[in-house]
């Protein structure tokens, strides 16, 4: 009788058909500056594209570069950032979500958040998985000293639909949780 490992891994082959999908690669922070150069693959490949974490002007310049308005009308790009204060640091990553709102990016904040994450994936079909997914998980964030290589960042990179899949709900129900507020909400204080 087959293990319980050997009926798993069959199931995927016969679902998947290929276990590279399920292999996550480890990157360096090289594999992530070379992951932010090729982001405009990912808008030409993706109708979904959505990201965790802090920003500055170098993300969303990038953003600026590949989501026109054309493809914004059949694209999801969602931007989801982590809580931000009156320093420096949180004023640069206001202006940055201000300024890709209006790049017609949605924006929210969440106060209880600490991850990063970036998925991109095609919607499911009916009843079917996601089949051009990646989820990238990892320390760093989208702005100039994670890409400057002054900091050390590690992520995981996946095209597991089960972890996409797993990734998108957790970033579905904060996205819609009574903590997470526009821009304006969270700094009307200011």
């Amino acid at each position: 009788m087959p293990s319980y490992w050997e009926q798993a891994t069959t199931k995927i082959k016969l679902e998947v058909g290929d276990l590279d999908y399920f292999r996550p690669d480890f990157w360096t922070e090289k594999e992530f500056i070379d992951f932010i150069d090729r982001m405009g693959s990912h808008f030409a490949t993706y109708s979904n594209l959505w990201f965790l974490g802090y920003f500055d002007n170098s993300f969303a310049k990038k953003i600026e570069e590949h989501f026109n308005e054309a493809r914004a009308k059949v694209m999801d790009v969602r931007v989801l950032s982590l809580p931000f204060g009156k320093d420096g640091r949180g004023k640069i990553n206001k202006r940055t979500l201000e300024k890709l709102q209006r790049l017609k990016v949605e924006v929210r904040v969440n106060d209880y958040l600490h991850g990063r994450m970036a998925l991109f994936f095609e919607p499911e079909p009916a009843g079917g998985r996601h089949r051009w997914c990646e989820i990238v998980l990892g320390s760093f964030d989208f702005n100039k000293d994670s890409l400057s290589g002054d900091k050390t960042n590690a992520g995981i990179h996946s095209m597991n639909p089960d972890l996409v899949e797993a990734g998108q709900k957790l970033f579905e129900k904060v996205w819609v949780s009574k903590d997470t507020l526009s821009i304006e909400e969270y700094s009307k204080d200011w």
